[in-house]
């Protein structure tokens, strides 16, 4: 009776010690641009390009997982490296001379299973305060048409960025885009976005949920906003696009695990164990 009892609570213990861990995702992208040998090599106007498509580095980003980008079906210049604008004076990535955005993307290392309950956070240090007035920059978690533009109309979401401190959250490239502040203007930001699928039974559409936080970098971040499109779909893609006079730093992308179900499968388990100690 003893081993049983210990037997079982085994299983709880290690059920709740799972669903603490769980919260803790685990990093799939980190980036913060320092590492690339053609920043050191290449050079256009004293800038460094960021992609091969460029004719101006060493492949080093491609060989990192960078590529070309198509923002709203629309292919876009590579962005440029800079060894002091980025956060604290290290290197960043930024857009030094084009009134319309420049960007990146990348794949994901592990594609999301949002069907499965999980999230796909991405977190992105912007200083957007030299950013041109009229300027908008982006950040995107998308399908992979975002890299080859296949698709004008395909699945993203995202925020765009103004340089007097707002924006708008996107979904898709059609329908609304709700008005967002995120502080921008004060320098050094940290813009996190969390994305989610909501199942919703008994009614004929699921929806794609965004949620905005952002603060100043390396401090608490508030909630700006949420935002829901009558779609799902799978995000296998991150993109990056700094507008004149802004600079990215600090890219985070987390896959983060749904508790409860690591939980429930834990205590099932034990649930077994306990049927076949009787």
């Amino acid at each position: 009776m003893l081993l049983l009892k210990k037997g079982v609570l085994f299983f709880i213990c290690l059920a709740l010690l799972l669903t603490a861990v769980s919260a803790d995702a685990s990093t799939s992208v980190s980036d913060d641009f320092e590492s690339y040998g053609a920043f050191a090599t290449n050079a256009n106007n004293g800038n460094k390009w960021f992609q091969a498509s460029a004719g101006d580095n060493d492949g080093s980003y491609e060989a990192g997982g960078w590529g070309d980008i198509y923002l709203f079906g629309s292919p876009r210049e590579a962005p440029q490296m800079s060894a002091s604008s980025g956060y604290g004076g290290s290197i960043g990535l930024t857009n030094f001379d084009s009134t319309a955005s420049k960007g990146t993307t990348r794949a994901l290392p592990a594609i999301p299973d949002l069907a499965a309950g999980e999230t796909a956070e991405m977190s992105v240090y912007v200083d957007l305060s030299a950013q041109a007035a009229a300027g908008r920059s982006y950040l995107f978690i998308g399908t992979d048409t975002l890299g080859d533009g296949s698709n004008p109309n395909d699945q993203y979401a995202g925020i765009s960025m103004n340089a007097s401190g707002g924006g708008n959250m996107i979904q898709a490239t059609l329908g609304p885009e709700p008005a967002i502040t995120l502080g921008t203007e004060a320098g050094w930001t940290e813009i996190k976005f969390v994305i989610e699928q909501r199942f919703h039974g008994g009614y004929e559409f699921d929806t794609t949920h965004l949620d905005v936080f952002s603060g100043p970098a390396g401090d608490t971040l508030q909630h700006r906003g949420t935002y829901g499109a009558n779609m799902v779909w799978t995000p296998t893609t991150i993109g990056l696009g700094p507008n004149l006079g802004s600079t990215y730093d600090n890219l985070t992308l987390t896959i983060v695990p749904e508790p409860a179900s690591l939980s429930m499968l834990l205590l099932g388990a034990g649930l077994m164990f306990v049927r076949r100690r009787r």
